[in-house]
């Protein structure tokens, strides 16, 4: 919905991982992959400048922010439930 009003590209991080197999392995124990950071990083690097070619805006869905830089991003928007 944001996107269609906004124009911005929509990034759902987590199938992005899915997609493009941005995992190390699995943890059994969690029972989830284990992220390959520097994988993902890249491949959202070429999103960003594609988009950057585009002159479109990103909005990054994804349950963290930390992992990465801070020169991607004019805002960070935080949601959450009780």
């Amino acid at each position: 919905m944001l996107q269609e009003k906004s124009g911005l590209r929509h990034v759902n991080v987590g199938e992005l991982i899915q997609q493009h197999k941005c995992y190390e392995g699995h943890d059994s124990t969690l029972d989830t992959h284990i992220l390959d950071e520097e994988k993902l990083l890249d491949l959202m690097e070429t999103i960003f400048q594609e988009c950057a070619e585009e002159n479109t805006g990103i909005v990054a869905d994804y349950h963290s922010c930390e992992l990465f830089p801070e020169r991607w991003f004019d805002l960070v928007l935080v949601l959450r439930a009780n």
